[in-house]
């Protein structure tokens, strides 16, 4: 029940919102590695630029490429610049991936009771 559950929330993120969580496929083997894309559940203070690989995939640039891809589009068509990262404080590897692409530490704050940073993204030029 719990993967009809995921699936039938992210269709529906999409159909409330217009936008949502990409697939992260690699290219030479198919294989599903994650996601990404941009979310805005109901205990998010605005939406977020979000990523998630498999363990074996990371450390890779997947998750770099899929994220800039991700908040291009949303920029670019979705109407979302300048979006932001929830990130656990203690998940260095995604701390490390937000300054990488950019952002920015912005505060601290917590997400469903758990201690979290929000990272600010730039704005990206974009064209009408």
């Amino acid at each position: 029940m719990g993967s009809y559950t995921s699936l039938v929330s992210r269709l529906g993120h999409w159909v409330l919102n217009g936008y949502g969580l990409w697939h992260i496929v690699e290219k030479t083997s198919g294989a599903f590695i994650g996601w990404t894309g941009v979310i805005f559940a109901p205990a998010w203070s605005e939406p977020e630029l979000g990523w998630s690989l498999f363990a074996d995939a990371e450390g890779k640039g997947y998750a770099f490429e899929a994220a800039t891809a991700a908040r291009r589009y949303a920029a670019s068509h979705q109407n979302l610049n300048g979006v932001i990262s929830y990130i656990a404080c203690e998940n260095a590897r995604s701390l490390a991936l937000a300054a990488r692409l950019g952002a920015h530490f912005e505060r601290d704050s917590d997400l469903l009771g758990k201690p979290c940073q929000i990272w600010r993204h730039p704005k990206l030029e974009v064209s009408a």
